[in-house]
Parts: C-alpha cells; structure tokens; sequence
C-alpha cells in the first residue's frame, strides 16, 4: 500500500490544521486534515503513534464507503469525510491518558482501470 504523510507527492497531499490537541481526560478530542488529489474517490487513514512504537493503524475512510475501523477504536473513536471542503476529521469521546500519542493522517490514491482491475500510483513515501 502506498500511503502519502504530510507534505506532496504523485498528485496527492495532506495537511494537518492542528500541530497540537490538548484536552482534559473524558473530553472529547477532535483532529482536522486538509487533503488535496485528482481522484476522485481518495483512501483517507488515522494512524496514532506512541514514543519509539511503529504507527499504528485507528481507520480507514472514504467519500463513498462506511469507515472500518481497528478493533480499539470502534467505540470511541469517529470519523467525518467531507468531499466538498476536502476535509477528514478523527473524533475521540471520552479521552483517556493513553490516548496521549502522535496522530497522522494519511492519503492512499488508487485509480480503477477500466479492465476493472486496480492500478496503485507510484509510491514516494511506503509505511
């Protein structure tokens, strides 16, 4: 899979609105991405990472599909995908002190040929 971070590359970019999130515990919590692509059906992703772990995996959404969701954050965990302001935002209720990690948010662009098989764009940045 390849997965677009922060920053511009093969037609596709994302951009964070909030460099930080600081909320009480049991507050809810709310993360906001800008995103830019030719296609017009993009793969929008939540990743959260905690100090010296891999990123790991909140979501998966899209303009055309339900979100699905890991296992943890299917109870408090959200998302919202607006194609017209091109915008995906992470929504947490109920935040607790191990929520406290880096959040990003990624961009996957996959274009359908007409064969009905998929084509994925070149990669520049791969997780």
């Amino acid at each position: 899979m390849c997965v677009w971070f922060p920053g511009h590359c093969g037609g596709g970019s994302v951009k964070q609105l909030e460099s930080t999130v600081t909320v009480n515990e049991w507050e809810a919590a709310h993360m906001h991405c800008n995103y830019t692509t030719t296609d017009t059906n993009p793969n929008l992703f939540w990743y959260r990472q905690y100090p010296s772990k891999a990123p790991e995996y909140i979501l998966w959404a899209s303009t055309f599909s339900k979100p699905k969701y890991a296992e943890f954050a299917k109870e408090r965990f959200s998302t919202n995908v607006s194609k017209a302001e091109r915008t995906v935002t992470l929504n947490i209720i109920q935040v607790r002190v191990t929520d406290s990690a880096g959040y990003y948010c990624a961009l996957s662009s996959t274009e359908a040929q007409i064969s009905v098989s998929a084509l994925q764009k070149p990669p520049c940045g791969v997780l």
